[in-house]
């Protein structure tokens, strides 16, 4: 068989945020084989309670079968069904989500798996039972994905590696969604008061179809300059021992976002309050820091200092006609 195709950056992006929002989550890894005009073939769980954290790892260490056809799908781990009522998650995900739905509910992030196709994963703002994880994922994919595969236990596709699926083993893509909420189990249960089965169709015309790399349009919060589109936060992740430094993230992130502000003419004032706007309203580091208020603030100031001098220094001209005076020999 032809070599697959493989985008290991985004396979370890994906695990990344996976770990960052449901740390110590542990998870199976399984094979499947979808020979065309076959049933697929599954081979269940040939990685057992592997710690999110090391799924990377895990997932290069099968790469060998993946070459030979299989696909590496997960889910979270049977180790679980012992702990049904005790065990606990914020994790809740939908298949064939509709991204653009009635009551706006936006996911933490999407794998595009075919066209119009995607998993979408949320977080829900308290921890509760696996059960109940699994009643609320097919409450909503009642009124906004598929029901078929609701169950939590569900196995699920892993960006950067190929669908096979499909007869042209297409690369699954990794979207952002432009900005976090927070699911809560009232809200989710209230969908049905909201005529959640009188649901349209589902459109596409604003989704994205087949790029991953999702751009954001900036809007500076005085309205005097245009817009431009940005990378959103998490495609500026920066790792320390194996985790996201979300720290070195938001400074690369507002840094970037600096310099494109003053690119596109932007006055210096505009561009930090901007700036700030968007890491006070976007930043999963800020949102995790929101428990003390004043210290967030703090936060907040220095990054988007730092961000300006550093963009200012990246787009100041060198010195014309620098020579230096330093004597041959001299100290």
């Amino acid at each position: 068989m032809a070599e697959r195709p493989l985008d290991l950056q985004k396979v370890e992006t994906y695990w990344l945020l996976v770990a960052h929002h449901f740390e110590g989550l542990l998870i199976d890894l399984s094979l499947f084989n979808f020979k065309r005009g076959e049933k697929p073939k599954v081979l269940q769980g040939v990685k057992q309670a592997v710690p999110v954290e090391k799924a990377y790892d895990e997932t290069l260490m099968l790469l060998d079968e993946y070459y030979r056809g299989w696909d590496i799908l997960w889910r979270p781990s049977f180790y679980y069904k012992d702990y049904l009522s005790s065990a606990t998650t914020t994790l809740i995900w939908v298949n064939n989500f509709q991204l653009n739905n009635p009551y706006g509910i936006m996911p933490l992030f999407s794998v595009q798996t075919g066209q119009n196709k995607y998993q979408s994963y949320f977080k829900l703002k308290h921890p509760v039972s696996i059960e109940e994880a699994d009643r609320l994922q097919k409450e909503l994919a009642r009124h906004l994905g598929d029901i078929s595969a609701g169950s939590f236990f569900h196995h699920r596709q892993i960006a950067g590696l190929a669908n096979g699926t499909y007869e042209d083993d297409p690369i699954a893509k990794l979207f952002f969604s432009f900005k976090m909420v927070y699911l809560t189990p009232q809200g989710i249960f209230s969908l049905s008061s909201k005529g959640g089965e009188d649901i349209k169709e589902p459109s596409y015309e604003n989704t994205p179809q087949g790029n991953d790399e999702m751009l954001h349009p900036v809007v500076n919060i005085e309205g005097r300059y245009k817009s431009f589109p940005i990378d959103w936060w998490e495609y500026f992740l920066e790792v320390k021992d194996g985790d996201i430094d979300g720290e070195a993230t938001d400074l690369a992130w507002a840094t970037y976002m600096a310099k494109k502000a003053m690119q596109a003419g932007w006055d210096e004032i505009t561009t930090t309050l901007t700036v700030l706007h968007y890491l006070k309203n976007h930043s999963p580091e800020v949102g995790r820091r929101r428990k003390i208020p004043q210290l967030v603030w703090d936060y907040l100031f220095k990054i988007v200092w730092k961000a300006m001098s550093e963009a200012k220094k990246e787009l100041s001209p060198p010195p014309p006609n620098f020579v230096s005076r330093k004597l041959k020999g001299g100290i």
